[in-house]
């Protein structure tokens, strides 16, 4: 289910949300990574939805996830402090414009929770990794630019911003390798891949099932020729 936070601003997204300068986050290039163990339980994040996300799906498998859990962090830092900026990318439906990074990430997460946890009885070797995938998938939307951005871009400025974050991790390729091609139009090739892509395909089909219902509770107007677009558009050959 989308967040009751979401569910008021699926058809009208946060107005004046900022994005990243890259130059904001060069500390990431430069200084040297925490501890894997933070001194705090969690921080207190600003947005209630995360905290929420951290509570129930990350702090019961706090103890496995080791070096990943800074780097989880420091994503949801990054989420928490930019992720207001639109989902959406150029030549989108205009519906995925008015849905917000965060709240995107955060049910693309859920759904790769959801789908790895009935499949995997390794699952405290692997849900660090997934949970990177997940948070990490679409960061390259925080940069300021982000509303002229399409998919290649997205992919690259991802990669960028992420690259620093993960670089100590043992997982790196493997995570690196899952973004890329759960933006790809052709089928993946690895596991991680497919569970990206697939839970991207889920959120969005949640995501215009919920602005279609909203807007027709509010009397508000959505486009049927953006609905077709966006399930066209919603890598059809899965």
């Amino acid at each position: 289910m989308i967040p009751t936070r979401t569910l008021g601003k699926i058809l009208k997204r946060k107005k004046g949300a900022t994005g990243l300068d890259l130059e904001a986050i060069a500390h990431l290039w430069t200084e040297e990574k925490p501890d894997s163990e933070p001194t705090a339980d969690r921080p207190i994040w600003e947005h209630f939805d995360i905290n929420g996300f951290y509570d129930v799906n990350i702090r019961p498998h706090a103890k496995s996830l080791g070096d990943t859990r800074p780097v989880i962090f420091e994503i949801l830092n990054l989420l928490d402090t930019h992720g207001d900026v639109s989902s959406g990318t150029s030549g989108e439906p205009v519906i995925y414009n008015e849905i917000s990074l965060l709240d995107h990430t955060l049910l693309v997460t859920k759904n790769i929770l959801n789908k790895i946890k009935y499949h995997h009885s390794t699952l405290p070797e692997i849900i660090g990794r997934y949970l990177i995938i997940g948070l990490g998938n679409s960061v390259g939307l925080l940069t300021k630019d982000s509303d002229d951005i399409d998919i290649g871009d997205l992919v690259l400025k991802t990669l960028i911003i992420i690259d620093p974050i993960i670089s100590g991790l043992l997982d790196k390729e493997t995570i690196c390798r899952a973004i890329k091609e759960g933006f790809s139009e052709n089928k993946p090739r690895t596991e991680e891949g497919m569970v990206l892509k697939t839970s991207i395909i889920a959120a969005r089909k949640t995501e215009r099932e919920t602005a279609v219902a909203l807007a027709k509770v509010w009397g508000a107007k959505v486009s049927e020729h953006d609905i077709v677009d966006a399930i066209k558009r919603d890598f059809p050959n899965v």
